[in-house]
């Protein structure tokens, strides 16, 4: 939001009303079907070109800067033993998949948005890629890939990601909000700051 607004395309209003939701999203309360509706309804009508291009800048400039040498160095490691890698996100595919491509992830599992003839019809594709749709979308991917839950590892800041966090064999909490981090701390989790 903030390189829309430096953009002029987002006004004030707008900002106080994201930083709400994100406020909401790190107490693990936000209604993010609602929220996810009410933002892409506004999209309703949009060539999904628009999107992309906006992405990519938007991740070129502000996000990839800001990936740590350490998150490089650990997605790098689990290529390198062979695992099987995924970006698991509550984002969309618009602004994951640069990051995928930049680490050389092939798999990103995000939510996903309902496009006909290259127009966004405002809907999303359910179920969103949160809470327990982030379950069932890892599930899916796993068992294609012949993949148990209890091989696997998932990294996450965010105590909205608890329902997957609990199922893995290796959960790591990575420069967590404090519910994750209080989480974390009784289940004996490891924590880390990248």
């Amino acid at each position: 939001m903030q390189f829309r607004r430096r953009r002029g395309e987002v006004g004030l209003r707008r900002m106080l009303q994201v930083g709400f939701w994100l406020l909401q999203y790190s107490w693990g309360r936000v209604d993010a079907e609602r929220v996810a509706r009410k933002v892409m309804g506004e999209y309703r009508g949009t060539p999904e070109k628009h999107l992309e291009e906006l992405c990519e800048g938007w991740v070129e400039s502000e996000v990839l800067p800001l990936i740590s040498p350490r998150a490089r160095l650990v997605v790098k490691s689990h290529q390198s033993a062979g695992d099987l890698v995924a970006i698991v996100t509550s984002s969309t595919r618009y602004g994951t998949a640069p990051v995928a491509r930049e680490l050389g992830i092939e798999h990103v599992l995000c939510t996903e948005l309902e496009v006909r003839e290259e127009i966004f019809t405002g809907e999303v594709v359910k179920p969103l890629c949160y809470g327990e749709g982030k379950v069932i979308r890892s599930r899916e991917l796993l068992n294609e890939h012949g993949v148990s839950f209890s091989d696997a590892t998932f990294y996450s800041d965010s105590v909205t990601d608890l329902p997957l966090m609990n199922l893995v064999g290796r959960a790591v909490a990575v420069n967590p909000d404090k519910g994750l981090r209080r989480y974390a701390q009784k289940q004996g989790w490891a924590i880390e700051q990248w």
